[in-house]
């Protein structure tokens, strides 16, 4: 269920980007000094989501996916700060970097594999999936960002994780891409290997990329 609200939030949120972009920008303002949120899905989200995740996950867990809505907040301000510009040749982690704050991933990770049903496991467990949450990361990242490419290519949309690599690494984007989908093949397959001694957060994973991956081609928003 927080996946689903999360993904709520997420879809809404990249609307709101285009039609009120100052709702997101300010959001860390307006809840330090305790003003409206200039919109009924942040405010809900943001008083009543938030902070249920306390409540179903281990405390650690928790902030850290809260955080990770932040950081969201964050790096969609610097994608419009910098629209436009390309890839410096001697920024090569730029793309990488900017990519691990444009979405909910760094969130998604926690809440995919932490979730589980045996009781113990929300209470604890950070100690058996922690070292797989940057290749969970990058996965959740790179499904998004190779399964919403025809959409953004139809659109005319530039300047995406994908549009990056083939400027960082000087090739055509249709080649950049296949180097991203075998990377997204890749940490798939490390998360796996790595939970190899704990079956039940490798079911999790398993279930959330089977999920995923038809997320993406059953939604009409991707075109697939």
């Amino acid at each position: 269920v927080l996946v689903a609200h999360s993904t709520i939030f997420f879809f809404h949120a990249d609307d709101l980007l285009d039609n009120k972009p100052d709702t997101i920008r300010n959001l860390q303002l307006n809840l330090s000094t305790g003003q409206p949120l200039g919109d009924p899905v942040l405010e809900w989200y943001v008083h009543e989501i938030m902070p249920t995740m306390w409540k179903k996950l281990h405390p650690t867990v928790a902030s850290m996916s809260v955080t990770a809505v932040y950081d969201f907040c964050n790096g969609v301000g610097i994608e419009g700060l910098t629209a436009g510009q390309d890839v410096k040749p001697d920024a090569p982690k730029y793309p990488d970097w900017l990519r691990f704050k444009t979405g909910l991933s760094p969130m998604y990770s926690l809440l995919v594999v932490g979730c589980a049903t045996d009781a113990q496991l929300p209470k604890g467990g950070l100690d058996k999936y922690a070292q797989v949450i940057p290749d969970v990361v990058v996965f959740t990242n790179i499904v998004n960002d190779v399964l919403s490419f025809y959409k953004e290519m139809l659109a005319e949309e530039t300047g995406n994780y994908i549009d990056q690599r083939a400027q960082r690494e000087q090739c055509d984007i249709l080649t950049a891409l296949q180097k991203v989908a075998d990377e997204g093949v890749e940490a798939g397959e490390r998360v796996l290997a790595a939970l190899a001694h704990a079956p039940e957060y490798q079911d999790n994973f398993k279930a959330f990329a089977k999920g995923f991956v038809h997320f993406h081609t059953a939604t009409p928003r991707y075109r697939l």
